[in-house]
């Protein structure tokens, strides 16, 4: 239950915050931990973007141009929905095909600085399970998100180019 007590404290208008915006939450972990501590789980989010990112945008790219082929149209002509697909299928690719190297850096970013350790030594500590809880819904997610996300983004890459 110490949790749920925890949860009502911070939904609770009248507590106050711990620091008076951005700028007073560095100003005390450097004033903590020196300013290397700002950089915490850097390392971690880059060995989880670059390949997650590899993914990402050429899986779009080439799923469109998949089904443009396919239904013997330009990738241009694709149907809302198949655009729709194409990116939920970029999303979801983004996030299965990473998601432990997410769960390390979620592990990592959430250790107090004090007590940080290696990467490695992070992933020695997980259990095989404890690189794939929340995925399901993470993957959801992620099928919604970035099908809408990457639609915007034709839709306005489209009106842009006949606007230019």
């Amino acid at each position: 239950m110490p949790t749920i007590k925890i949860f009502r404290t911070r939904l609770d208008p009248h507590l106050a915050p711990r620091h008076a915006g951005v700028s007073g939450c560095v100003q005390h972990i450097v004033s903590k931990h020196g300013a290397r501590a700002l950089w915490q789980g850097w390392t971690a989010t880059i060995l989880r973007n670059v390949p997650a990112n590899a993914l990402f945008f050429p899986v779009n790219e080439l799923f469109k141009l998949y089904m443009a082929r396919r239904s013997n149209i330009r990738v241009e002509d694709l149907t809302t929905r198949q655009k729709l697909i194409a990116g939920a299928t970029a999303g979801v690719s983004y996030w299965t095909l990473t998601y432990p190297l997410d769960a390390v850096k979620g592990r990592i970013m959430a250790t107090p600085y004090g007590r940080r350790v290696p990467y490695l030594q992070v992933v020695k500590k997980m259990r095989l399970g404890d690189f794939f809880v929340g995925i399901i819904p993470c993957t959801i997610r992620a099928a919604i998100a970035c099908s809408a996300m990457f639609y915007t983004v034709d839709v306005l890459r489209s009106t842009l180019n006949q606007r230019l």
